[in-house]
């Protein structure tokens, strides 16, 4: 008897898929959103339903579209313009070197270095333009936030970009994120921990920034940013097109290692917003998947983590900018970097590989982001102090500040002096970093991984 109603369950399981994927490979079998909207003219449960987050045609009630019915599109009215925009990998480069290039106390001087092994880099920083401020209430001491902006006349290009991410210490900083609550901002809700960092440097960034852009109306808009950095670079794109600053068409996003940085709601409203964006991810990055989604990424609500597009997905250890890649469809494309990171992956099994995926964030186009401009301008990693603790003691507290160059020399210091028993001194980076002692520890990780991909 029991092996009766068995067969007969099994038997009603497979007409009923049957006769449901009858019915509604309509949907699955459009390509657009306007032919998807389209199919809607019968019974609310023939309706299709087109999902911006996987850009893909939905059945009704599919347990495929993690887009909730608020998010949904049934109308044509509704569906978001197709973008013409293209990625280009020598921009990602030149905007990955500009990342970099926030990492450093010295932005002139490795702007000059990195000319001499790029020719095509057309970028400059002028006076006021280098943007810090405290950054004493995170979980671990950050010492400073800092933004940047540059320009590039040859491109006609202003650009605005956010230093990231630069100790491993403060890779764990990001995945306590999850313990922190989601804050309105704009239509959607981004996570409080980014969103603090923004709203730090937001004042001096956008007097600085609509200063650039009276003085070259023409010109584009660029936002980058490597890994925290990306997360700032995504809000503050969004902030740009909300507050109207330039036209939709003069504003790109370039972010790498970027981590979720707000919910559904705020991934479908930055890509009408700015379509022009590219969340760049190498191989096995870890930073990409947090704050965790699991177990209900797909199917989570509107308030769930979840990132914008457009994913580009570099698989490959050796990544240059001539390297092949992926442009993902859909913004948690399982094809793409999200395929290291699903249980039932044989490549999830392999905790060999699991420290691949913080030296893949902090290698971008074979360039170790947060320390490029430091091995350029000749300072070792080992003998380096924290990034940003001799800025860190010229800054005020609570209150963001622009630098400039003292006595027209690489040196650069805050307007704002700090008290007047404590005055503002030079950074002096270089002689702190030879005044530490030698770190050979900090050798350990490359002998790690070098022996990680050699042996397995």
């Amino acid at each position: 008897m029991t092996n009766w109603a068995l067969y007969v369950t099994f038997i009603s399981l497979l007409v009923i898929q049957h006769s449901t994927s009858a019915t509604t490979s309509v949907c699955k079998v459009q390509t657009t959103c306007q032919l998807c909207a389209n199919q809607n003219t019968g019974a609310e449960t023939d309706r299709c339903r087109w999902c911006p987050l996987t850009r893909r045609c939905h059945d009704y009630g599919s347990n495929d579209n993690p887009c909730p019915p608020e998010l949904s599109i049934e109308e044509q009215s509704d569906c978001p313009a197709v973008s013409s925009f293209a990625y280009n990998s020598t921009a990602a480069y030149h905007h990955v070197l500009l990342s970099a290039v926030a990492y450093s106390e010295h932005p002139d001087k490795c702007i000059e270095k990195i000319r001499e092994i790029e020719p095509r880099f057309d970028y400059e920083i002028f006076d006021d333009n280098f943007i810090a401020e405290r950054c004493d209430d995170f979980y671990f001491d950050y010492k400073v936030c800092v933004a940047m902006i540059m320009i590039s006349h040859a491109n006609k290009e202003i650009v605005i970009t956010y230093r990231g991410t630069s100790q491993s210490v403060q890779l764990l900083d990001e995945l306590l994120v999850a313990l922190k609550e989601k804050q309105r901002f704009g239509l959607g809700n981004v996570h409080v921990y980014f969103l603090n960092g923004f709203k730090k440097l937001q004042r001096c960034a956008i007097e600085r920034l609509l200063a650039m852009i009276e003085m070259h109306k023409d010109y584009s808009v660029t936002v980058s940013g490597h890994s925290l950095g990306g997360a700032m670079a995504s809000i503050m794109s969004m902030h740009v097109r909300e507050k109207r600053m330039v036209f939709q068409d003069r504003v790109k996003l370039y972010t790498y290692g970027q981590p979720r940085t707000g919910d559904k709601t705020y991934a479908v409203e930055h890509d009408k917003l700015v379509p022009n964006s590219w969340r760049i991810v190498h191989q096995r990055d870890i930073v990409p998947h947090v704050p965790p989604c699991w177990p209900k990424c797909d199917r989570g609500g509107a308030t769930t983590s979840y990132h914008h597009g457009m994913e580009i997905f570099y698989d490959s250890d050796s990544m240059e900018d001539h390297s092949d890649y992926v442009q993902c469809q859909a913004n948690h494309d399982r094809a793409c970097s999200r395929k290291y990171t699903q249980f039932f992956s044989p490549e999830f099994y392999k905790p060999w590989k699991w420290y691949n995926g913080y030296l893949d964030h902090v290698n971008y186009f074979d360039i170790p982001v947060g320390s490029y401009c430091e091995s350029l301008l000749g300072y070792s990693r080992c003998k380096r102090r924290s990034i940003g603790e001799d800025l860190h003691d010229q800054l005020p507290s609570n209150n963001c500040t622009t630098l400039y160059r003292l006595n027209d020399t690489n040196t650069w210091v805050s307007r704002i002096q700090v008290t007047p028993t404590q005055p503002t001194t030079p950074v002096t980076t270089s002689a702190s970093y030879l005044a530490q002692p030698l770190l050979p520890l900090c050798l350990l990780p490359a002998f790690i991984s070098y022996g990680a991909k050699q042996t397995f």
